[in-house]
């Protein structure tokens, strides 16, 4: 039996806000996600949203149950959905994708730590990433995205992960 999600859920509501671009911006030289250095205003384009507060966001699945912590200042860039779908699927500033692309990118760019120590390799790599996509569908539903929208993006985000983006997958 594949592992399926029962629910996932926050202890508070996440709190975020856009990233607006500001003069002088492109004079404030950081460090990105990646150790590179880089302008303010480049980061901001990059990643558009941050989060305001601390979020603990628990997962309850048929086999599992676990939760993390999503940090206050958490940077993301929205759900990537390419601008030849924008008409259909709708784009990364349409505000039910905001916090379902906020969770799976976390876990995604934190997979090492989650699948050692909180899955503590339990289940493959390949369901793992499964059950990222699974996470993601359902914040899609419950953010609002209709059943079959959130099942053609999961499946979609899964199906990317799997063919282009397997080398990220080496934990």
């Amino acid at each position: 039996m594949k592992e399926k999600v029962l629910a996932v859920t926050f202890n508070i509501e996440p709190l975020y806000h856009d990233r607006l671009l500001k003069l002088g911006d492109e004079k404030v030289v950081i460090t990105d996600k990646e150790g590179k250095k880089t302008t303010l205003d480049k980061d901001k384009k990059k990643y558009p949203y941050k989060l305001d507060i601390d979020v603990i966001c628990n997962v309850v699945t048929t086999v599992r149950t676990f939760s993390f912590t999503i940090p206050a200042d958490y940077v993301w860039n929205g759900a990537d959905i390419p601008s030849i779908l924008w008409f259909f699927v709708g784009s990364k500033d349409n505000p039910e994708f905001k916090v379902p692309s906020m969770v799976h990118d976390f876990i995604l760019e934190y997979k090492e730590y989650i699948y050692k120590n909180l899955l503590r390799e339990q289940i493959t790599v390949a369901e793992y990433r499964r059950l990222t996509s699974l996470i993601f569908r359902d914040l899609l539903k419950t953010y609002g995205t209709k059943t079959v929208k959130s099942n053609i993006m999961s499946g979609a985000v899964q199906a990317f992960q799997a063919t282009f983006n397997c080398k990220e997958w080496k934990i």
